[in-house]
C-alpha cells in the first residue's frame, strides 16, 4: 500500500560499498519503500562487500521491482568513474522512461514564474496532470499546484534580489578600485616628476619644532 495521497514512485538508490551500517540502512529503507508499493532499485559497487553482501543483495533483488545491479565504483576519482556514471544514467532512464509529463509541468511552471502569474488555463492543465500522475483528488492537486507555484515565485524573487545586491556590490567595488588606481597614478606621477614619496599619509604627519625662549 502506497503512502496516503502519493502514487507509486520510481526510486533508485546508488551507493558505493555495500558494507557496514550505511548499507544495512539502505537495504532496510529499500525494503520498506517496496513494501509500501513503490518501485525500487539499487546500484552498488561490484568489487566490495564479499560473500555476505552478495547474499544480502541477491535476497533484496527478488523483492525490488527495479532489481539490483552492480558496477565497479572506485574509491578514488579516476577514468573508471565515467563507466559508473554512464551505468547509473542508463539505469535511471530505464527506471523512469520518458518522463515527459514532469518536464512539461516544469516548463509551464517556469514560464508562469517569468510572466509573473499562472493563468487559469495553465493552472487547470497542471492540476489535471498532477491529479493523474499522483492519483490524488482534484482539490489536493489544486493545493499542490498553488503551493509549487508560490514556492517557485518566491525562490525567483529571492534570486532576483540577490542578483541586484550582487550587482550593487560589484559596482561599488569597481568604483573603489578606480579610485585607488587614480590615487596610485597621481602619487606615482608626483614621485616621478617631483621626487615626492608615494606614501599614503594618515592625518597630519608634520612635526612642530619648538625652540626655547632666550
Amino acid at each position: 500500500m502506497t503512502d496516503a495521497g502519493v502514487g507509486p514512485l520510481n526510486i533508485l538508490h546508488v551507493m558505493r560499498a555495500p558494507v557496514g551500517g550505511l548499507f544495512r540502512h539502505v537495504a532496510d529503507l529499500a525494503r520498506g519503500q517496496s513494501a509500501r508499493g513503490h518501485r525500487v532499485g539499487l546500484i552498488a559497487d561490484r568489487s566490495t562487500g564479499g560473500a555476505q553482501a552478495e547474499a544480502t543483495l541477491s535476497t533484496l533483488a527478488s523483492k525490488l521491482a527495479h532489481g539490483v545491479t552492480r558496477v565497479p565504483m572506485s574509491r578514488h576519482v579516476g577514468v573508471s568513474d565515467f563507466l559508473a556514471v554512464r551505468h547509473v544514467s542508463q539505469r535511471a532512464r530505464a527506471v523512469a522512461p520518458g518522463d515527459e509529463t514532469r518536464a512539461e509541468m516544469s516548463r509551464i511552471m517556469a514560464s508562469a514564474v517569468v510572466n509573473g502569474s499562472l493563468s487559469g488555463e495553465q493552472r487547470a492543465y497542471l492540476v489535471q496532470l498532477a491529479a493523474q500522475r499522483a492519483g490524488i483528488p482534484q482539490q489536493e492537486a489544486e493545493r499542490r499546484v498553488d503551493q509549487a507555484f508560490n514556492a517557485a515565485r518566491e525562490a525567483a524573487d529571492k534570486a532576483r534580489r540577490a542578483g541586484i545586491l550582487t550587482g550593487f556590490v560589484t559596482a561599488a567595488s569597481l568604483v573603489l578600485s578606480l579610485g585607488a588606481a587614480w590615487w596610485a597614478a597621481v602619487r606615482g606621477g608626483n614621485h616621478r616628476d617631483n621626487s615626492i614619496p608615494a606614501r599614503f599619509v594618515f592625518g597630519d604627519r608634520r612635526r612642530t619644532v619648538t625652540t626655547p625662549n632666550t
